[in-house]
């Protein structure tokens, strides 16, 4: 399925995108999420006045996802089918093919990028084409056995079984034999056919097999995913004590009854960052875990036109034409080299050199069963041993684990924006006191009244587990806007003390969700990794060095139980509306007793205000709302009952008018109470 996203207005010349989201085969939720996507960022960027400061020039955003590859729907044609195109791994094959097929589609007016395996000696320049890879455990610039030590070092395995699709042309296969020399074992499953009860692949994996031991690798690589089922069943179960280590697409694998340790080499977004969090909420697309997954996976296509917009405003370039401008943004891309500048993506970041991206990251993801049997998706944790590369230097960290059983939160207040909780700390580390390895960045600036008391204490092989008793006083976002319907997001932020330790996200199945709090009650819960962008200026000469700061944040949205605020200022102004609402029926002759009931229900409604409870925003609440159309509407009723004392005949032209629009108005009140309570401005965000 092809379809186009553009606008209305007719531009002979707009900035196009072509991307590349999903196959068809991924099924109509993955289809429309990549659709209300491309709309989504394209309207954005728009809006903000477009990229190449040219305010009649529109950003357009055509995305594929059609099963068959980009280089057979387009052809060479692609040069003409957008001025930015993604080259995904559905793009041309693989190998010397895939680079082949760029060379026939590249050219000047055309930028390129991609997000798959690409050919060593491949032209970057020269072809206008930019790598969007960071996973560290596929580092282009490392060889085969190098990657594989380091996978062995972080698990602690001696050798490495390899089982993948390679065909005979394939130049790791043939390398075999040498590979033996390092304890790295290749087994190809090409050509292998499948039978009903996989038989015949089960004797040739434990045929190629028989010589490993628990001390063992076994590394799960590329194949067509026709096969890819069968054969993780197969080892999911293998002997037992195994350590399997996928490479390519976790989803979609049957991960009920695994006896083996299964590990993803992830991305470090494995666990979706509140960012892309909040992104997928703005584009309002209902779809399961997985999809939503894989959706986060395959993001990178998504952040090259805020990427191309972020240059484009910062360097103050102008579109003249094609050619020109796109050099002009290879130019400014590479710029954002990690020293002067990183682009903080919604799923990812990305700082170029060469139009490589530098920045490598990655996750050692541990798979376990699902708690709930109707779930598909594994749960995702972090392995005791995790790759990190700080300051260009490769090492491995340390992962901390925590929970919270949250026990109550009480005073919970808007004006402030604090809230008091006391909660159950559960913490796993390496080091002997737990919870000197974490910091909470968000206890209240005003009394934080932070309390710890150890419970219990363990020693477990590689680490060191507690619990802790704490009472605190934290910050939180307050949005007051919609009060006494508001939301508010209440959270926790944490952030390790040890630059050499990761904090691990709890995993969504294990969020704490029964408690209750006096006056409120439970929206969803919600945990994963929150990142900012600073810049420090600690050199001489105060030169300013671009920094990502991440932290973990644990919260829960909130809503008002808003039934005695409902009560007390429904019902009395409710009287009064009906009572205005009289005043306009009562002939000429009553005109100074409407006069006397209009002005007696102006001057309650004001006694009735300050005596409501609210909080205290700079902007305006529902509840200002609410009096606010009161005293315009009881305020009009009152200068039309004066002005008619002044000139009887014309009573009826000064109140009859009003008998209509008074319901009307009223009307028109509640949709837009209902439309600001929906809105997204007013929406709370636990990323704020």
């Amino acid at each position: 399925m092809l379809f186009r996203l553009e606008s209305k207005l007719l531009i002979n010349h707009p900035i196009k995108f072509l991307l590349w989201s999903a196959s068809s085969k991924s099924g109509q939720q993955a289809q429309a999420l990549g659709k209300k996507t491309s709309k989504l960022i394209e309207n954005r960027i728009n809006s903000d006045g477009g990229i190449g400061e040219t305010k009649d020039r529109l950003t357009r955003l055509r995305t594929d996802l059609g099963v068959k590859s980009l280089m057979v729907a387009y052809g060479p044609g692609i040069k003409d089918a957008g001025t930015f195109a993604t080259s995904p791994g559905a793009f041309a094959s693989i190998g010397e093919t895939k680079t082949n097929n760029i060379k026939k589609v590249s050219s000047k007016t055309t930028l390129l990028f991609n997000t798959t395996a690409l050919s060593k000696n491949i032209d970057f320049k020269s072809l206008n084409l930019f790598d969007l890879r960071s996973n560290a455990f596929s580092d282009p610039s490392k060889g085969y056995v190098e990657k594989m030590n380091d996978l062995r070092k972080l698990v602690n395995k001696e050798k490495v079984f390899h089982i993948s699709n390679m065909g005979p042309s394939s130049a790791l296969y043939k390398r075999k034999d040498e590979l033996m020399e390092h304890n790295i074992f290749l087994f190809t499953t090409h050509g292998k056919a499948l039978n009903e009860d996989n038989e015949i692949l089960k004797k040739d994996i434990k045929d190629f097999l028989a010589n490993s031991t628990p001390s063992d690798l076994i590394n799960l690589g590329a194949m067509p995913f026709s096969l890819k089922p069968s054969l993780f069943n197969i080892l999911k179960n293998f002997d037992k004590d195994r350590f399997i280590t996928l490479t390519t697409d976790s989803s979609k694998l049957d991960y009920t009854n695994i006896s083996n340790t299964i590990l993803a080499k992830d991305a470090a977004n494995y666990d979706i960052y509140l960012s892309m969090e909040a992104f997928l909420e703005d584009v309002e697309e209902d779809c399961s875990d997985n999809i939503r997954a894989q959706f986060n996976n395959n993001f990178s296509q998504f952040e090259i036109p805020s990427m191309i917009k972020y240059v484009s405003d910062k360097n103050d370039l102008k579109y003249k034409d094609p050619e020109s401008f796109i050099s002009e943004v290879i130019e400014c891309l590479n710029k954002v080299n990690g020293s002067k500048d990183i682009f903080l993506g919604t799923s990812k970041d990305f700082a170029f050199n060469e139009n490589q991206n530098i920045l490598k990251t990655s996750a050692l993801v541990r798979l376990s069963q699902p708690i709930n049997k109707s779930s598909e998706s594994p749960i995702k944790t972090l392995y005791k041993n995790q790759l990190s590369i700080v300051d260009s230097i490769q090492k491995i960290s340390g992962v901390i684990s925590f929970n919270i059983d949250v026990l109550r939160i009480t005073n919970i207040s808007i004006e402030e924006g604090t809230f008091g909780a006391e909660l159950y700390l559960d913490i796993i580390a390496p080091s002997e006191n737990p919870i000197i390895t974490i910091q909470f960045n968000n206890l209240s600036s005003i009394n934080p009244k932070y309390e710890v008391k150890e419970l219990e204490a363990h020693k477990n092989i590689n680490s060191y587990s507690s619990r802790y008793l704490i009472t605190a006083n934290f910050d939180f976002k307050a949005m007051g806007s919609n009060y006494p319907f508001d939301h508010q997001f209440l959270y926790i932020s944490l952030s390790s003390t040890d630059n050499g330790l990761i904090i691990q996200p709890v995993p969504q199945q294990y969020l704490d969700r029964e408690f209750n709090i006096d006056g409120w009650s439970l929206v969803n819960a919600k945990c994963g990794v929150n990142r900012k962008k600073s810049w420090v200026a600690l050199s001489e000469d105060l030169a300013r060095i671009p920094k990502i700061n991440e932290e973990v944040r644990i919260g829960w949205e909130l809503q008002r139980a808003s039934s005695m605020t409902l009560l007390k200022i429904g019902i009395p102004l409710s009287f009064l509306f009906v009572l205005v609402y009289y005043t306009l029926y009562l002939p000429t002759s009553e005109s100074s007793t409407a006069l006397g009931y209009l002005t007696t229900a102006f001057l309650s409604s004001i006694a009735l205000y300050f005596s409501t409870e609210r909080p205290q925003p700079l902007s305006m609440t529902t509840i200002d709302v609410v009096f606010a159309f009161f005293y315009l509407i009881s305020g009009v009723s009152l200068l039309m009952i004066i002005f008619s004392e002044f000139n009887p005949d014309l009573y009826e032209f000064f109140i009859y008018p009003l008998r209509v629009l008074l319901p009307i108005s009223i009307i028109g009140l509640m949709l837009f109470i209902k439309a600001r309570l929906k809105s997204s401005k007013y929406k709370p965000s636990i990323t704020k």
